[in-house]
């Protein structure tokens, strides 16, 4: 093979494999970001929000006021980010669940978690948890936000 040529297939390979950039846009559009957190004796590992997600999450969002707004926006944001408890799959927990595909599983699973733990919680337990959350993933986020649009 020529140099030229050679050349062209390097760069039409890159291409296809994408950029450590494109991974990243993908990545935040996928919401696949995790990060284990460690609070009061548990490992949570939660993932960063995907649109789909965030509208499951919006349904049970208060718009009374601001601070209302805030507070009913933490459980079930932490219901559907969670991903593993003590390294245990959230789905395995309720493996009793005979659904037709994953998608819908996600999403009854999230809501049993959210009515049947994170709703059950002390406010607490769910704010400190949400702040460790919004630190490791939201800034995440934000950050490969930044990092997406300079480049």
């Amino acid at each position: 093979m020529e140099d030229k040529e050679k050349k062209q297939t390097i760069a039409s390979a890159k291409k296809a494999l994408g950029t450590p950039l494109d991974a990243l846009k993908d990545m935040l559009v996928n919401g696949e970001i995790t990060k284990d957190i460690k609070y009061k004796g548990h490992t949570y590992t939660f993932a960063s929000l995907n649109e789909e997600e965030e509208v499951w999450r919006d349904k049970f969002v208060s718009l009374d006021t601001p601070l209302v707004l805030a507070s009913s926006t933490r459980a079930p944001t932490l219901a559907i980010a969670l991903r593993k408890l003590d390294g245990v799959y959230v789905e395995d927990v309720f493996d009793s669940l005979e659904l037709p595909d994953d998608a819908t599983k996600k999403y009854i699973v999230a809501d049993k978690l959210f009515m049947e733990y994170f709703k059950k919680m002390k406010r607490e337990h769910i704010t400190e948890l949400y702040k460790l959350y919004e630190a490791e993933i939201v800034a995440t986020v934000a950050g490969a936000v930044v990092q997406v649009k300079n480049s």
